[in-house]
């Protein structure tokens, strides 16, 4: 249930766009999952590492960084060929 509600706060509120709201919410999330399986005392989430950061070393940017350069060395590629009459 934590993976499905993880994917629902990424996909309503996009991190690159909205990282304050959306930090806002994973830190709601977690705290309600660690209240329910682990502790009730507080605890500060991305005080030694950023939202951003986490967010941009994930599997899924990496492979989405990967995937638009690709893309964008086709596009170059395509725009330098030459025409032929």
């Amino acid at each position: 249930m934590l993976e499905l509600e993880k994917r629902c706060i990424v996909n309503i509120n996009d991190p690159q766009f909205e990282a304050e709201v959306c930090q806002c919410n994973v830190v709601a999330l977690f705290n309600s999952y660690c209240k329910k399986y682990f502790s009730h005392d507080d605890i500060t989430y991305f005080d030694d590492i950023s939202f951003d950061d986490v967010i941009n070393k994930s599997d899924k940017s990496m492979e989405w960084d990967t995937k638009f350069k690709r893309f964008e060395e086709a596009r170059k590629a395509f725009q330098e060929m030459k025409v032929c009459n």
